[in-house]
């Protein structure tokens, strides 16, 4: 079975209406001797991360794993669009996939910080889950 199947054939996952409430897990294993938890609202992500995690989380997909910039979609796991997926669009309104990946990129790797760790017990609920890997 394709991955494209798999993914349609997920249960969609409805999302609360403010990403101010949407809360986010991140396994940081960018250094695999110092793994680490962060949790954190998507309130300030980027708006195209925004508008992607919607239509992933349509298709049942809310678990983005082993994620690394620097190779567009390619290492996204569905987080940027593929071009295939922007056909139609205006291509002059769109940052291209390898920007949008380093956006992403950028922003997770601003949640990990002491501010952000995982601290327990927790007492909300987890919506998305995103995994650093090493590049």
């Amino acid at each position: 079975m394709s991955k494209r199947a798999r993914t349609e054939a997920k249960t969609p996952v409805l999302l609360p209406d403010s990403f101010g409430e949407v809360w986010a897990l991140i396994t940081s294993a960018q250094e695999p001797s110092e793994p680490g938890l962060y949790c954190f609202t998507l309130e300030d992500a980027p708006a195209h991360m925004k508008k992607q995690i919607r239509h992933r989380a349509v298709c049942g997909q809310t678990a983005f794993m082993h994620l690394y910039g620097g190779d567009g979609a390619d290492g996204m796991d569905g987080l940027v669009a593929e071009e295939e997926e922007h056909e139609g669009e205006d291509e002059g309104d769109e940052e291209d996939e390898e920007d949008k990946a380093d956006g992403i990129i950028e922003y997770l790797e601003g949640k990990i910080s002491e501010d952000f760790a995982l601290r327990t017990p927790f007492s909300g609920t987890f919506h998305l889950q995103f995994t650093l890997a090493q590049a």
